[in-house]
């Protein structure tokens, strides 16, 4: 079985049985395709090691190169509205957003898109209080700093999508897809292409996040989700809302 993913084709079965001289699989394509994944989904998907549904998803120096305390320190504290960087003209920018339930936080996430590493240049978590408000808040903050906009469209998200009054991706993630989503952004976090300051509350969320909480059953943290989201939104820079 053949499917494509990060520009390589993934084999679900062990690639040693593909490969040459029996199979089709040549050693660069193997390399290539090992490259372009996040080396734990290679590990466990790809290389046939044992799925732990329990095993930690970030690395600690993936986490050291995403949360960088010289950057500056922050709790992350419900209703703090962490601007690091104010908007620059001319930038471009990606806006993430995973909009809370009874029990979780509406995360607002925005990414310097336009230099490299990409920075985290905005944070907010939201909760108990009414979505119309964070809807608003996700509004402003995709104003304020232009370039697109992705957001979780699963249950409340719906509603919040038909909505809004800026264009903004709304992902209604199953399967397959939210596998793909979930490890372009482990991929990313894993290459040190996003960087920012210490949040201490999105820093433990991502510390503690599972192999199962992202590509099995598990409830995925909301800052992960956020933070994919404005990944997603950074490498897909559509201008044109959709659902998915």
């Amino acid at each position: 079985e053949q499917e494509f993913f990060a520009g390589g084709i993934l084999v679900h079965n062990c690639w040693r049985e593909t490969l040459e001289p029996h199979g089709w699989l040549t050693e660069s394509m193997k390399e290539r395709i090992r490259l372009a994944v996040p080396k734990v989904m290679w590990d466990r998907e790809y290389d046939l090691g044992e799925p732990n549904e329990g095993g930690k998803v970030f690395s600690r120096e993936s986490l050291g190169r995403l949360f960088v305390a010289t950057l500056g320190e922050f709790e992350g504290e419900n209703g703090d509205e962490l601007i690091f960087e104010e908007p620059i003209a001319g930038a471009w920018y990606g806006t993430g957003a995973d909009w809370a339930t009874e029990e979780d936080w509406t995360i607002i996430v925005t990414i310097r898109s336009d230099e490299t590493p990409r920075r985290v240049v905005a944070w907010l978590r939201a909760g108990r209080i009414a979505l119309a408000m964070c809807r608003k808040r996700f509004e402003s903050r995709v104003n304020r700093y232009p370039g697109a906009a992705a957001h979780d469209a699963n249950g409340i998200g719906g509603p919040i999508h038909q909505d809004l009054t800026v264009d903004a991706e709304g992902l209604t993630l199953r399967g397959r897809d939210r596998q793909d989503f979930f490890a372009a952004y482990l991929a990313a976090v894993d290459d040190g292409k996003i960087r920012g300051p210490m949040v201490k509350w999105a820093y433990e969320e991502h510390r503690d996040c599972r192999w199962g909480d992202l590509f099995g059953s598990g409830h995925p943290p909301d800052s992960v989700v956020a933070g994919a989201m404005a990944w997603r939104a950074c490498e897909n820079g559509s201008s044109e809302p959709e659902i998915y």
